[in-house]
């Protein structure tokens, strides 16, 4: 690839020689004197100038043989605008172009009239733009392309004037470093994203087109939050994910994007959380969780994905908590739960993976509930006690709905007892603790929040 250089134009610089003033400056600038200073023994400096008086050129000798030319061009307001380097009219060493501000614009080195050595390229604001190297007029090593903020937005590794490997950067809109990509003969073959604290986000490799290799993802700390190695696309191999602490979180084996093999999941503190094993991306066998302090929490057998057998629950304390039963993910026969104590909680039956009936009890053993359902709708009865166990509410139901309420002093007198009719309270009474009656109204059940 060619960097055009107006600069450089050999036909731009034979213009430079023709005509010659004689009329002598009033002022040489710096740039000038910069460029024929210092003096070298037995070297004669010979100036030609334009007829405003500024110079047009200065030519150095030795011995009768020219050893370096310089030609100048300027912008109207006076400025020079261009410092071309030659020797016997051929362009050698550093040339030069500024912008009207004073501040270079283009810098390239020639030699023997083809670009050799480093060439530059700046902004307006004094800022580089570009820079690389040409060796026999060819691109070499590293050429940088910069944005006018300074930061660099590509970097490209020539060799023989070919592109080899280069580097592309992105940045977001507070100018801070995003992306990298890497491209290698011009094929995208990695990424990496980066946080605004300049830590990588993320990095991926890439082959024809598809992620290919690792894929590494961070926290915004630094610390790695997840490892995958993909072939051709599909995750494949050793995966393991991470807490931000640095403990490993999880980790699985995967075969063409899918779990294969024992799945298993970490704590912070690095005990066991969760295991299971799969089959073609499916959970497979028994699974179990675990508590942080070590404890199971359930475990339950998984089939092509579904639950199949007894459920487990656990404790923290590592009592059984409930079981139940499973078929193909619907819930069979009977469950039981229990209090930490030990003693049963409830007793419940499933059928086509609905509740179909349910006894509960107090953590004392008295029965709380003794429900039926059929569709989704209970009846039965289901009873509410005072913290010493004494009975405080039965409730009755039928096809979903109330039919009958009593309420219990502390003492086990009666206190009200309400009658229902399709779910609404039609008459009520209520009873003082010696059991004098008195009705009640829909005032009454209002304030209790029955419909009436």
């Amino acid at each position: 690839m060619k960097i055009k250089l107006f600069i450089i134009s050999l036909a731009l610089f034979s213009l430079f020689l023709q005509g010659c003033a004689t009329t002598q400056p009033k002022v040489i600038s710096n740039i000038i004197k910069q460029s024929v200073e210092p003096k070298e023994l037995g070297v004669e400096i010979k100036n030609t100038y334009n007829d405003d008086g500024s110079v047009k050129n200065i030519k150095k000798t030795k011995n009768g043989n020219e050893i370096e030319s310089l030609s100048f061009e300027y912008y109207p307001t006076g400025k020079i605008k261009l410092q071309i380097r030659s020797i016997n009219d051929i362009v050698n060493g550093e040339s030069m172009a500024y912008f009207e501000n004073g501040k270079i614009a283009e810098l390239a080195t020639y030699k023997n009239g083809v670009r050799d050595g480093k060439f530059e390229y700046y902004f307006k604001n004094g800022k580089l733009k570009k820079s690389g190297y040409y060796s026999n007029d060819k691109l070499e090593g590293v050429l940088n392309i910069y944005n006018d903020e300074g930061n660099i937005t590509s970097k490209k590794s020539y060799k023989d004037g070919m592109e080899d490997l280069s580097l592309s950067y992105e940045y977001n809109k507070n100018n801070i470093l995003e992306w990298v990509r890497k491209y290698d003969n011009n094929v995208h073959v990695s990424s990496k994203k980066f946080y605004e604290n300049g830590n990588v986000q993320y990095r991926v490799e890439i082959e024809n087109g598809e992620i290919h290799g690792l894929w590494d993802e961070y926290y915004k700390n630094g610390n790695i939050k997840r490892s995958t190695n993909y072939v051709n696309g599909k995750e494949t191999g050793l995966e393991k994910g991470y807490h931000k602490n640095g403990e490993l979180s999880w980790e699985t084996t995967l075969r063409n994007g899918e779990a294969e093999g024992l799945y298993k999941e970490y704590y912070e503190n690095g005990r066991l959380k969760v295991s299971q094993n799969y089959e073609k991306g499916k959970p497979s066998g028994l699974k179990k969780k675990y508590y942080d302090n070590g404890r199971i929490e359930y475990e339950i057998t998984i089939l092509n994905g579904k639950a199949n057998g007894v459920y487990t629950e656990y404790y923290e304390s590592g009592g059984i908590k409930y079981t139940k039963n499973y078929k193909n993910d619907e819930m069979i026969g009977e469950g039981r739960g229990y209090y930490k104590n030990g003693n049963l909680q409830w007793v419940v039956t499933y059928k086509n993976g609905e509740i179909s009936t349910d006894k509960s009890y107090t953590k004392t053993g008295k029965e709380s509930a003794d429900l039926a359902y059929r569709d989704g709708n209970k009846s039965g009865i289901e009873r509410e006690f005072f913290e010493k166990g004494n009975l405080s509410w039965e409730t009755w139901f039928k096809d979903g709905k109330i039919t009958k309420v009593k309420q219990y002093y502390r003492g086990g007198n009666l206190a009200k007892e309400i009658d229902f009719r399709d779910g609404k309270a039609i008459k009520g009474f209520q009873y003082t603790y010696e059991g004098e009656k008195t009705k009640m109204t829909n005032a009454h059940f209002h304030n209790l929040g029955y419909e009436y």
